[in-house]
């Protein structure tokens, strides 16, 4: 009796290793087949609308479905990259009162490892290489909502007149 049943667990132990080394096979085959195939990266729509210009308020306001700050000084407009140039952490904006009378001057902080920029995306410390891209921003023709192209950049001096 001693004799058959240690044959049943010797059986027992050997079909579950031979079905545990396939399986151990099986698991690196099919990690290898997924090694070969591609990420499906979906990716964002480069042009994003923003919303008619009349809910922007005056100075800087972050855009909740775009990476971009969109200026306003009066009638006129313009968008800044929120992404840093040093690694690509999203960047913070800081107000500095400078004084009771004048407007608060604003300057952006990348909390990743200290690059600050100027209200015009000037680098102005840290060790992000060159400064914040503006975006081309212009007028949806369809509905004349603010729209930004964000494979576009334009030069600092670019501002969008309404």
């Amino acid at each position: 009796m001693e004799k058959q049943e240690n044959r049943s667990r010797r059986s027992f132990l050997k079909w579950f290793g031979f079905y545990t080394f396939l399986a151990a096979i099986a698991a690196q085959f099919a990690a290898i087949i997924r090694f070969m195939m591609p990420n499906g990266l979906v990716k964002p729509p480069h042009v994003i609308k923003l919303g008619p210009p009349q809910i922007y308020s005056q100075g800087v306001t972050l855009v909740e479905n775009a990476p971009v700050f969109i200026f306003r000084r009066d009638h006129t407009f313009y968008a800044m990259s929120t992404i840093c140039t040093h690694l690509g952490c999203t960047v913070n904006e800081i107000h500095k009162d400078v004084t009771n009378e004048a407007p608060a001057s604003v300057e952006f902080d990348c909390p990743c490892h200290g690059s600050r920029y100027d209200e015009n995306g000037i680098n102005m410390s840290g060790p992000a290489p060159k400064p914040l891209p503006r975006f081309r921003l212009f007028l949806a023709a369809e509905d004349g909502q603010l729209t930004v192209d964000l494979q576009e950049t334009v030069q600092r001096d670019f501002r969008l007149i309404l």
